[in-house]
């Protein structure tokens, strides 16, 4: 098995030039949820901070679906400026181990990993490749194919699906932000085919939204405001007073009522 396996990361690193021919997709996504086993589900979350949390991550999963032999990478990029700012990226690099000799780790999953370029509005290139060593990702690294029931530790089963980063950020304003996750020349999703020739992926990536909003308290106290000014023992009484001094419903004159306000103060 090791020999095969070095034969075709051989082939990978010496093949002609990287095909781009499209494989079937993959969904790539978003979670707050960075635990295995803790109900991670496909969706495109929408995350809601105050001010005052000052920092969060979100994380990033694969469906276990679709194989990434050779190399992830990818770009997380805001689609605004002033509410968060990035602050740093991680791409994991778990254990492969064997269930058949009782979860004993035999292999990892990548060579090396680079956690990515931190801007404000991006991380770029978060990377991670496998060559002579790591299996990449892989569809049968899910611990049931025989006979050693290879399994990637950070492969959750009931929600099919694999860790593959995280990105955190800083909360800097109040507003509304996308993050998208795309590729480029040297961040891309990689497989190997049939013929040992390296053939970019193209996955269904996901989107999150971040809204940063008012705390609560300062829009109780707002609202409060509102109320007490509306409903304040002397406004009903002023109320009333312009209201007996009308003449048969008619509409006071300007004059009236400025100079009943100024009786009033």
């Amino acid at each position: 098995m090791m020999i095969t396996r070095l034969v075709v990361r051989l082939a990978v690193m010496f093949c002609v030039g990287l095909a781009s021919v499209p494989a079937f997709a993959a969904n790539v996504f978003f979670s707050t949820l960075g635990t295995v086993g803790g109900g991670v589900t496909l969706d495109d979350p929408v995350v809601t901070h105050t001010l005052a949390d000052g920092a969060g991550s979100l994380y990033i999963w694969s469906t276990a679906d679709e194989d990434y032999r050779f190399t992830i990478g990818m770009n997380v990029v805001s689609s605004t400026t002033g509410t968060i700012s990035f602050s740093g990226g991680e791409v994991f690099n778990p254990d492969i181990v064997s269930d058949y000799f009782g979860g004993v780790p035999v292999d990892v999953r990548w060579e090396g990993t680079v956690g990515g370029e931190v801007y404000p509005d991006r991380v770029r290139r978060m990377n991670a490749v496998s060559t002579f060593i790591g299996t990449g990702i892989i569809t049968a690294n899910d611990g049931t194919v025989a006979p050693f029931l290879l399994r990637d530790e950070l492969y959750d089963v009931s929600a099919g699906a694999i860790l593959l980063a995280v990105v955190h950020y800083d909360i800097v304003g109040l507003g509304t932000t996308t993050l998208t996750i795309d590729q480029e020349d040297t961040a891309l999703f990689v497989d190997v085919d049939e013929t040992k020739t390296a053939v970019q992926v193209f996955p269904d990536f996901g989107i999150a939204t971040i809204q940063v909003v008012p705390e609560p308290s300062s829009f109780f106290l707002v609202t409060l405001g509102l109320l007490v000014s509306l409903f304040h023992p002397w406004r009903r009484e002023e109320h009333a007073t312009l209201l007996s001094l009308s003449d048969n419903k008619t509409p006071l004159s300007e004059k009236t009522v400025q100079g009943h306000c100024r009786l009033r103060n």
